[in-house]
């Protein structure tokens, strides 16, 4: 995973390099803008995200992303956990390269590194043995930690709302590589079957796909 990593990191800038040194002229606006991602809150994990952007010397930019994640639920039903409870953080350092820059929006290609931890309690009626072997329903704890590494090369786009250009939407979409180390208290079931005792690792094709509201505070 962490060759994978440096791999991309590589090309990208090489690739990032050789097209601005074909360019004439500047495309980008100059300045820092804060992002705010409504749609986050939205979700089996909702999430309060902000987002900074300075754009650097023409046409790149970097952008750091923190993500809070929180959610909290109860229920009754005795087949399904009774308390569950998300908390965690993300982080996410992103590099853009401008491609066009108008009146009414600007293009670009990026790459982005991200970090998250998660951490997940609650409580779920499991299936137990007394002294005498006979079952019984007990309320068992499980805390569980997830943590993601995850690399993503994006595409998108930057459209302004009013002439100034202080107001825009910031949406992109892109493919990465995503690596999942998932620590568990108890084994995990679904349905009855156990997914996997107490310890997972894997990694996987990501997509990923983000919408934002900007304002640009600074020139």
């Amino acid at each position: 995973m962490k060759k994978t990593i440096l791999f991309y990191t590589v090309f990208f800038c090489l690739v990032s390099l050789q097209v601005f040194a074909q360019r004439e002229s500047s495309s980008n606006e100059s300045g820092s803008w804060i992002k705010f991602a409504p749609f986050k809150l939205l979700g089996p994990e909702m999430k309060f995200s902000l987002s900074i952007e300075h754009r650097l010397k023409q046409p790149f930019s970097i952008q750091v992303q923190g993500d809070y994640i929180f959610d909290v639920w109860q229920t009754q039903d005795i087949s399904i956990p009774t308390v569950y409870i998300n908390k965690g953080y993300r982080i996410i350092p992103e590099f853009r390269f401008y491609t066009k820059n108008s009146d009414k929006k600007a293009t670009y290609f990026g790459m982005n590194l991200m970090y998250k931890k998660l951490t997940k309690e609650y409580e779920e009626y499991r299936t137990k043995t007394d002294g005498a072997g006979q079952p019984f329903l007990q309320l068992t704890p499980i805390d569980i930690t997830q943590k993601v590494l995850a690399i993503h090369i994006l595409a998108g786009g930057v459209f302004y709302l009013e002439q100034s250009k202080r107001m825009a939407i910031d949406f992109n979409g892109g493919l990465g590589i995503r690596g999942r180390e998932v620590r568990s208290s108890e084994p995990l079931i679904d349905n009855g079957n156990i997914l996997f005792n107490t310890n997972a690792n894997t990694n996987s094709l990501g997509i990923i796909c983000n919408l934002k509201l900007c304002y640009h505070f600074f020139r």
